[in-house]
């Protein structure tokens, strides 16, 4: 099925994918300057363990897998001879944009599991539902996108001599919207998991923090950007021009790992070293919150315990901090 537009159409849909681009990059890497003393002190020099290692795959490749393509698709500059070898390049970018985001998805969904399974006390059958509902999605996702015929995915491109310009026929593009579904299923799992605990938290609050910074702090409104990020990029799969098919890929890939970087930082910065940040309470850090939210032993070499310290109700050994701290923990004990 073929498109046509007119030309000044055709810029208009080539500035929203240039834009969409540089805005996304521009959010990751101010992101990544703004909050790299906070990694460095709550993550670097600590022992490895699987949340640091999906943390750091998660910042880091998000980084180099969207960096490369959206300087090429935005910014390589050839000749004004038309170029075959630039064609066939541009198309492979924008399609390897669908297939990375498979990888990054990947990461991110592990770090979410694994913070749901601790804000439920390490629920088994929060563990195998949210794992479930993740392994189909990426199954299904996979198949979907691989399933296609890859010298068909992009239709009607255009020699430009600055970046790319190569449309993505509807069915093809309605196919990898489909891919996307799993994802966004996943998502709203996991911010009704999120929503419903903070719900119930704030019924216990005894003169405690407000529902909006349980919210936050439990990590709903986190969730519910990545889901309507997601929503929002799959109907462009559906619903958008022939050369912005698509366009929130790179936007939905780096806003979910800004996200989930965000929020495992945060609670590092709550549960390990609550006095780090200049002028905040620290009242936020309760030794003996009503629940453990312990998913992995974390330990901070620059960190003293006497003999006598007693952690999460005793739960935990003396060389062992809490993953997270979820809002019960900002209560005082009367």
């Amino acid at each position: 099925m073929s498109d046509s537009i007119s030309a000044a159409e055709f810029q208009t849909q080539l500035n929203v994918n240039v834009y969409s681009g540089l805005i996304s990059l521009t959010i990751l890497f101010y992101d990544f300057a703004l909050t790299l003393s906070d990694e460095i002190r709550t993550y670097w020099g600590t022992h490895t363990t699987l949340a640091s290692v999906l943390f750091y795959l998660n910042r880091y490749v998000s980084m180099v897998g969207n960096t490369v393509p959206i300087v090429v698709e935005n910014l390589w500059t050839t000749g004004s001879d038309f170029d075959p070898h630039k064609i066939r390049a541009c198309r492979a970018v924008q399609t390897y944009h669908q297939y990375f985001s498979i990888i990054a998805q990947i990461f991110v969904a592990g770090l979410l599991i694994m913070r749901t399974y601790a804000l439920y006390e390490r629920s088994r059958r929060v563990l195998i539902f949210t794992t479930g509902i993740a392994l189909t999605a990426v199954i299904v996702g996979a198949y979907i996108l691989f399933s296609g015929k890859g010298n068909s995915d992009t239709v009607n491109s255009v020699y430009v001599k600055v970046g790319c310009a190569s449309g993505l026929d509807i069915v093809v593009s309605r196919r990898f919207g489909f891919g996307w579904v799993g994802m966004l299923v996943f998502d709203v799992a996991i911010f009704v998991l999120t929503t419903w605990k903070a719900l119930a938290l704030s019924r216990e609050q005894r003169g405690g923090q407000s529902l909006f910074t349980i919210l936050v702090r439990d990590g709903s409104i986190f969730f519910f950007v990545m889901m309507a990020s997601n929503g929002s990029n799959i109907l462009t799969f559906f619903y958008a021009g022939l050369y912005t098919r698509g366009v929130a890929t790179t936007f939905t890939n780096v806003i979910s790992s800004v996200m989930i970087s965000r929020l495992m930082l945060n609670l590092r910065l709550h549960a390990v070293e609550p006095s780090m940040r200049t002028g905040e309470s620290t009242t936020l850090y309760d030794p003996h919150p009503p629940i453990s939210t312990v998913i992995e032993p974390y330990y901070n070499p620059s960190t003293h315990f006497s003999d006598d310290s007693r952690l999460y109700d005793g739960r935990l050994r003396e060389d062992d901090i809490p993953l997270e701290e979820i809002a019960s923990s900002a209560r005082r004990k009367p």
